[in-house]
């Protein structure tokens, strides 16, 4: 994996002195920040630099950012001590506290803050004849890497609907990343993929300039699948014109958190969601969807349990008791 790799990068640096260069009331709460992002050009890795970017600056620490597969990496990231940060969907954040597919064993994390909703896509061109989810039997449907937020997403959704028929008849190999899956679907070599990712999600953009492609509506699936798997799933639209000329498109939405490990200080935990709070304006520059990061908002991570050291940061926002 890309994390392994970076990490070894990581190890070779310098732990450096810890509050050097920092202001008495405002120590650095780490030596060393690593913070678990994603795949090259998506929101998890913009924001990702730029809260990097604002611990350098603030705390004077050594800081990288550790490119990933997504959110199930990015938890693995956190746990096997690889990051101290991460970005995840808060259903896989789920799976992971309660040790379900893909963890096999519980993993002890909290939340700093809730972040935005990630949305998901099923992309497929337009003129296909393929116009809801049931069109997508007998075709050849890519949901993602295996054991992937949105393979499991997809996989979810389909078996909460009772969708039973074999998607990928031809192909043994559906487990593909975004970008091989939007390029298969140029070429016509798959009918349609799954991804999940905020909006606009910039991979989609891309293929919409070169293809005409339109969304699948997923609206009764998604009060479904919310109903047998979980109050985190929710009804959301992407709005119209988000892609070309396309229409809006009823989805399922599911939040993107920020998580730590259960056992860091609550003064660590405390420094980390002041860092998230104060960059961002800086976080709005680079992602339109960093445009909802707010406190009130923030408290939303159901149900992920916020870190004990976050609440007196909510605390002296006047949002908790």
């Amino acid at each position: 994996m890309r994390r392994r790799s970076a990490l070894a990068a990581l190890l070779a640096v310098p732990a450096g002195v810890a509050t050097a260069g920092c202001d008495d009331d405002d120590p650095a709460p780490v030596r060393r920040l690593v913070i678990a992002g994603g795949p090259p050009d998506t929101a998890y890795s913009r924001l990702g630099g730029v809260l990097v970017d604002a611990a350098r600056k603030r705390w004077k620490i050594p800081a990288e950012l550790l490119p990933t597969d997504g959110s199930v990496d990015n938890v693995r990231s956190l746990m096997d001590g690889a990051a101290d940060l991460a970005f995840t969907t808060v259903d896989v954040a789920a799976a992971a506290q309660q040790g379900d597919r893909p963890f096999g064993v519980a993993r002890p994390i909290a939340a700093l803050a809730s972040l935005y909703d990630d949305y998901l896509h099923i992309v497929v061109r337009k003129g296909e004849g393929i116009n809801r989810l049931d069109d997508l039997a007998g075709r050849k449907v890519s949901t993602g890497p295996s054991n992937s937020a949105v393979d499991i997403l997809a996989d979810r959704l389909l078996k909460a609907t009772k969708f039973t028929t074999d998607l990928r008849p031809v192909t043994a190999d559906h487990h593909h990343e975004a970008s091989v899956a939007a390029d298969l679907l140029e070429k016509r070599s798959i009918d349609a993929f799954f991804t999940i990712g905020a909006l606009p999600d910039d991979l989609v953009t891309g293929l919409d300039a070169r293809v005409l492609i339109q969304l699948l509506p997923v609206e009764d699936e998604t009060t479904t699948l919310a109903e047998r798997a979980g109050e985190y799933f929710v009804t959301r639209s992407v709005p119209a014109n988000t892609y070309g000329t396309a229409p809006e498109v009823v989805t399922l939405g599911v939040r993107t958190i920020l998580v730590v490990r259960r056992a860091v200080a609550d003064e660590v935990a405390y420094g980390f969601v002041r860092l998230l709070y104060d960059a961002r304006g800086a976080l709005r520059r680079v992602h339109s969807e960093a445009k909802r990061l707010d406190e009130r908002s923030g408290l939303t991570t159901y149900p992920i349990d916020l870190h004990p050291g976050v609440t007196r940061y909510y605390r002296e926002a006047k949002l908790l008791a």
